[in-house]
Parts: C-alpha cells; sequence; structure tokens
C-alpha cells in the first residue's frame, strides 16, 4: 500500500463492524452505502471493526459479503490527532502509512 494511492482523489474512511449485538447489520448496511459512493472522485476505505474489537482495512465489498474482510493482514485505525485528520495503516511488515481523511461515514 502507498501514500501516493490515496493522493488524487479525496479519500472517506467508511466504518463498520463493532463489539455490539448489531454488528452483522452494520456490515450488511455498508455494502450498501459503500457501492453508492461515487469512486471517480473519492478513495473508499473500508474500515471494519471486528467482534473482539480490532480495527481492520477490508480489501473491498466483497471481502465484507463473505465474511473475509476479518482475516486482513492491514490494521487500520483512526487517529485522535485532529490536526493529522488520517487513518493509520499497518501493514504485514509494519510498516504504517498515513492516509488523510476528507471525510468519514460511521
Amino acid at each position: 500500500m502507498r501514500k501516493e494511492d490515496f493522493m488524487e482523489k479525496r479519500n472517506i474512511g467508511v466504518i463498520f463492524g463493532g463489539q455490539s449485538s448489531e454488528h452483522e447489520v452494520s456490515c450488511m448496511s455498508v455494502c450498501n452505502v459503500a457501492s453508492r459512493i461515487d469512486t471517480e472522485q473519492w478513495n473508499v476505505l473500508l474500515i471494519g471493526i471486528t467482534r473482539t474489537g480490532r480495527w481492520l482495512l477490508a480489501k473491498d465489498i466483497d471481502s465484507i459479503r463473505d465474511g473475509s474482510w476479518t482475516a486482513s493482514r492491514y490494521t487500520a485505525e483512526i487517529s485522535p490527532d485532529a490536526e493529522k485528520k488520517c487513518v493509520i495503516i499497518t501493514d504485514p511488515e509494519d510498516v504504517v502509512t498515513d492516509v488523510r481523511l476528507d471525510a468519514a461515514f460511521p
């Protein structure tokens, strides 16, 4: 994953899942929401929260539909730093990439 891949368009983080009893509903709902985002204008970062509370980057909508996103090797955590306004993505080799977020949809 390269930071340059996220610099040409605006970036939106779409957050789904979570530790509540609504986990499955959230996973199905995000497929509808994310599929309607104009990808000509936006890079969509699908940020899933597992039932155990781990934040992961989902590869695509199909991985959410079939549940394979929970095996993602990329973590994705939204920075609490208001000046950074980014998602911190860590790959399997522990290389960290900060990707600016222009919007987020929980």
